[in-house]
Parts: C-alpha cells; structure tokens; sequence
C-alpha cells in the first residue's frame, strides 16, 4: 500500500473510530486497527491484555439490516433515508427479511456522504475493488475452473442464483425511486457478500428487549421475533466485525440485553503485536472458502459432501430407530447432506466404531436403512435399538449383509468422487495466479479427504472379504488384530462356495459336469466367464442344494459344519415370514425362462445325488426329498440369493483371471 493509501486509510479509520465513540461504541485503548496486506483490516494488541477484557464494542443503534427498516425501537432505524415501498417491504418482511437489508445496505452506499453509516462504508471494500472482494462470488471463470469437481463449485454456483432471483424479487422495494436503476445486480451482489463475510446472527445479536420499546412504531412484532429466533436475517456490527478468523475460538460475543451493546471479550491472554482474531464459528473448509475466500491449514476443516435422497419410508424407518432421537441435526427432508471428514488411519483407528470415523453422525444409520432388504427391514423395525452406528458389534452379528453393502455403497461412491476429480484435474493448467493457487489446494486436500476415507473403508471391506470359514487364506497379525472388529461376517465368493462342495466328492463332480454342459464350458471351470451373467443363477443352485443337504444329512451336517449350518438355520427363522408370502404368491424374481429351466433341472438332478449319497451311508432314515421340499428350497435359495449377497470385488483364485479382483455377487454369512 502506498504513503498516500495509508494516510487515506488511516484517516477513515479514525473516522469510523469516533463514529462509533459518538454512537456508544468502543475501542479498547489496547487493541489497534490496522490494515494487513494479506487479510485487509484487523485489529493488533497494541500491549499484553489479560484476559476477560472488553476489546470493542457495537452499540444497537449502530447496527445496519432489515431491522432499521421496520420501525422498532429508537435504536432501529434508517435515519432519514427515504422510505422502502410500504408494500413490499410488508410482502418480503414476512418471506425473506434479509433481502430488505441487502437493499437497505444498497441505498447506504448509493446515498455516499448523506449516510449515517458513511464512515462504516467507506472502510468496506467497495463495488469496483474486486480484488479486495476476495471471494469466489467475483473470481473470473479461469479462476473458478479450478473448483470443478469440488464442493466449492455446486455451492458457489447455487448462491449466485440464488443472490439473481432475490435482486429481482427485491426490485420493487424501490421501484419508485428517481435512481431505482443504480440498484443493479453487481450492487446487490455486493451487498450480499457484505452481509455474507461481515454480518452476525441475529439471535445472539438484537435483544429482545428491543421489541418492547415503548418508542417502537412497528406492527409485525411476532413476525420480527420470529425472524429473529429463526436467524432469517442476519447483522452487520460495525467496528466490532473489523476481526479476522483463524478457527481459534479466544473470543466470546457478549450481548446485553438492556443496552442492546455487542461485545467482544478475550478468552485468554493477547501479547503485544498479536492479531487479535474474532471467532465465525466451526465452519469446514468449504464454507470458509465459499464464503469467505480463504482456507485454514487444520486438516480437520477438510470436509466433503455426500448427499442422501431417501424415499419417504426409508425417512419412516430410520425414524422409528432410537439411534435417529439422539442425533442433533435431524434429518426433515428427502435430501440430506453429510460430511466425510479427513480422519488419520492413527485416529480412525481409536474410534469405537472403526468403519465410521470419517463420516458425520446420522450418515451410516440413514444409508442402512436405504440399502435395507425385506428381512432386514423387518428387524430393523422390529428392534428399534440396533443400529449401525452406536451399537456395530451386534448390528454385524445380525445384519453383516447390510453393514457389508452400506460400506460398499459409500466406497463406490467415494471412488467415482476420485476418478472425477483425478479426470479434471488432467485438464487444468499450472496455477497462474494466488486465487487458482488456493484453489489448486483446496482441490488437493478435497482429494485427500475423499481418499483417506476410501482408504479405510476399502481396508475394512477387505478384511472382511479376505477372512471366511469355507477357506482359509493367510493374513498378517497386523491384519488378525483390526480383523478381531469384523470377525462376524464373512463373505464367500461363488467360486469358492463351489470349491467347498469337494467335502462332498460325489455331489461335487456331479454339480461340476451339469454346469459344464449346461455353459458348454470345459472342465475345471472358469467361473469369471460364468459370472458376468449366471452369477445369480448359480448362487440359487448352491443355496438350494445346501439347504437340501442340510435337511437330509441333518445330524452329521450340524456337526460338520456347524457356522455354516447355524447360518442356515437363521435364514430359515428369518426369512420364515418371507417364504410364507412367497409360497402363497410366488417369488417375485426377473429370471428369464432359460435361466429358470436351468435352476429347476439343476437343482432337481442333483437332489438325487444327495438322496443316493445319503441312502448308501444310511447316515439319515430321511432318504427321499419331496416335490414341496424340492420348490420350498428353490424358493428359499431365491430370497437368500437376492437379500444376501453383495456386489463387490472378489480376487479369483483359477482360471483365466487369476489374481484379478472381479466384481460379482458375494454371498454374506453372520458366522458367530
């Protein structure tokens, strides 16, 4: 800044100061204004202050928002500026109240030295310094680029819309105005950014005392009360919103009831030369760039946004959940947005709940619900305490399929967030300039949050995919040890649920040669040819053939394999209801007369072989399966086939892609 710069600045800062003084503000004696190349005006410890210590103070009478416009109280006024049309300031007085105050803001500016907030405004960065209006709002397109693919974008993009549609609607407010045509979109633009980077919350800042001023003229007191309660309009402070923020909360805004004065006292002690910062509040990242230009290094700000579109009976079901009665932000609408945060693996690692560390309260139980089958709907709704959030031991133990599929719903979600990021980010230059420079970091730490998130859940669905009963493959004791979180639910792979019939050398061979005649495909099989298409189909055969070698060989079956068969016998509790419906109506399924016609002769072929397996070792008196038994199983094998598996990566073990990671249906077991 230039001599000649600083003395101007100089000069309206002392302005301002006994401005204020004149209309009860004040200044500690301690605490400076000056102007910070990089942050623009902030205030400076001019000597050590200890704590506890009235640092500035805002007096109500000067205050600038929609409140000077309505006529309440002495304080609250517009100090002989013409008069809004009567009208619409009664129409949007009820609908959006801080349109009012953004044009009220526009014809301060507009009126220049006849305002009574002239010394306030002539500090503010004004309409043609564009450089000084920092944020997002004025960055040119070859800047803005560099905000594709991240949070910043779809938010900025929203807000200028939306500050678009309120300069129309606010237009009649001075639709008669001689210079009605001064109020343009860039004024109001301005306006609005103002009162975005600047303005107070209205309920910590008008006291209700106000509303009772025997001097007050207005006749929409409930209204203005009700606005207040709500935050529907927010506040501009005068000298006190001079302050900075840098995340640390070392002040505390004090507001008295009686005199209407804001102020700004210091939590701990300032020393000499420290810039004595205001505090906005716990804002991400996101916000503090959207709305105000600037990031901060603390890597626990990086946040991104996840959004959730619910049907009306998923809203119903998670409602109904005690979990939902204890979140602080309740989920209203049929659109949700949550955060992922930027969680270290040494901090998600502490967490009780591991796979949940990254994500906001309400995020994991809402998705549960989304992704919640028949069966699980009905436990669900049937034990109201269970959920996936606070109580994830037991929710595993009873509905690992649904832990399974809400975690990898995120993750794919998480990786298409990724390779859209990645896809742009090819496209953009070499930062040019100090807003692409933020940006280009904003993006980088976007990423990292997405992929630190990713990381650990994909690391949590792993372990739970490489660790089962029905084989045995050898993990690190790095691994067993995180792995004792998930050790209640396995998932088996088609391939690998084939394999395990070798316990059973006849009825194996058998299975094997009716799917190598039915695919023409020779033997051994190459089951990442099978399923691209007869994934599903295969798995019915397998369940259904299970279920009827754990019915005939019921005694030997329960002592060979007894997870496997304490699983199956669970499914059968649980889906006893659901078959009931399905034996009455039928199943409702989309297979194709083809795949239908394989599964019945499949099933019913290798029936026989169960039969004669267990009538040569006269292991059962219960030798022969009826047709009902038969249908009961297929049935049966349907509803499990499409409830319980999952579609997720899954590393084959033979054929021509060994050792690639295929997605495919997995079926997933609750082993206790």
């Amino acid at each position: 800044m230039s001599q000649e710069n600083t003395t101007i600045t100089s000069s309206l800062i002392q302005n301002l100061t006994v401005w204020s003084m004149e209309n009860n503000g004040f200044l500690n004696s301690n605490v400076k204004i000056y102007f910070d190349p990089v942050m623009g005006l902030s205030f400076k410890a001019k000597k050590d202050i200890p704590a506890e210590i009235t640092l500035v103070q805002c007096s109500s009478q000067m205050t600038l928002s929609y409140l000077n416009t309505t006529e309440t109280g002495s304080n609250y006024n517009t100090h002989g500026s013409v008069a809004f049309s009567s009208k619409s300031l009664e129409v949007l007085g009820i609908e959006s109240p801080h349109v009012i105050g953004n044009y009220l803001l526009m014809q301060q500016y507009l009126e220049g030295q006849c305002s009574f907030w002239r010394h306030y405004i002539n500090l503010l960065p004004h309409p043609n310094e564009i450089e000084r209006l920092c944020t997002p709002m004025w960055w040119p397109d070859t800047d803005l680029k560099f905000l594709e693919g991240t949070n910043a974008q779809p938010a900025i993009e929203t807000i200028k819309e939306r500050w678009y549609d309120e300069w129309q609607r606010g237009k009649s407010l001075v639709e008669y105005f001689p210079n009605s045509s001064m109020f343009t979109h860039d004024l109001y633009k301005w306006a609005a950014t103002i009162y975005a980077t600047r303005s107070f919350r209205a309920s910590l800042t008008i006291p209700r005392a106000s509303l009772t001023d025997e001097n007050s003229c207005s006749n929409n007191k409930i209204v203005i009360l009700n606005h207040i309660m709500k935050d529907n309009f927010s506040v501009l402070l005068p000298l006190l919103d001079i302050g900075n923020h840098n995340g640390s909360e070392d002040v505390q805004l004090l507001l008295n009831q009686q005199s209407g004065c804001a102020t700004l006292k210091n939590l701990h002690n300032f020393k000499q030369g420290t810039q004595v910062y205001n505090y906005y509040g716990r804002k991400s990242n996101t916000e503090l760039l959207v709305g105000y230009g600037f990031i901060l290094p603390n890597t626990y700000l990086d946040t991104v946004n996840l959004k959730l579109s619910p049907h009306d009976d998923t809203l119903r079901l998670l409602k109904s959940q005690i979990c939902y009665s204890h979140l602080e932000q309740k989920i209203p609408s049929n659109e949700k947005i949550f955060e992922v945060y930027h969680v270290s693996n040494d901090e998600g690692n502490t967490r009780k709940n591991y796979g949940n560390a990254n994500f906001s309260p309400g995020m994991i139980d809402l998705l549960s619900c989304m992704v919640a089958t028949q069966r699980e709907i009905l436990f669900l709704s049937e034990n109201p305490n269970c959920c996936l959030e606070h109580d994830d031991a037991r929710f595993k133990r009873l509905l690992g399929r649904n832990t399974v599929q809400t975690f990898q719903v995120i993750c794919d979600k998480l990786m298409s967030d990724i390779s859209r990021l990645k896809s742009i980010g090819k496209r953009l230059s070499h930062p040019q300039n100090s807003k692409q420079m933020l940006a280009q970091e904003y993006r980088t730490r976007q990423m990292d949050t997405i992929q630190a998130a990713h990381r650990r859940l994909s690391h949590h669905l792993d372990l739970i995919c490489r660790r089962n009963s029905l084989h045995c493959i050898a993990l690190t004791q790095h691994d067993e040890t995180i792995d004792s979180k998930h050790h209640y639910i396995e998932l088996i792979s088609l391939e690998y649920a084939y394999e395990w019939l070798k316990k059973y050398p006849t009825i194996y061979a058998k299975t094997m040669k009716l799917i190598s005649e039915d695919q023409a495909e020779p033997l051994p099989l190459d089951w990442s040819i099978l399923l691209a298409e007869w994934d599903r189909v295969y798995w019915v055969i397998w369940i259904a053939l299970i279920s009827l070698l754990q019915k005939i060989t019921a005694v030997t079956f329960a002592r060979t394999h007894p997870s496997l068969n304490s699983w199956f016998e669970n499914m059968q509790m649980s889906y006893q209801y659901l078959l009931t419906k399905t034996l009455m109506n039928g199943p409702e399924t989309d297979f194709d007369s083809s795949e239908t016609e394989t599964i019945d002769e499949m099933v019913a072929s290798i029936a026989i072989e169960i039969e004669a397996g267990v009538e040569s070792e006269s292991l059962n008196p219960i030798t022969e399966i009826s047709v009902d038994e038969l249908n009961n199983a297929k049935k049966f094998a349907i509803l499990v086939a499409n409830d319980e598996t999952v579609y997720m990566a899954c590393e084959m073990q033979h054929g021509s892609l060994a050792g690639s990671m295929i997605k495919q249906k997995m079926l997933c077991m609750n082993i206790m």
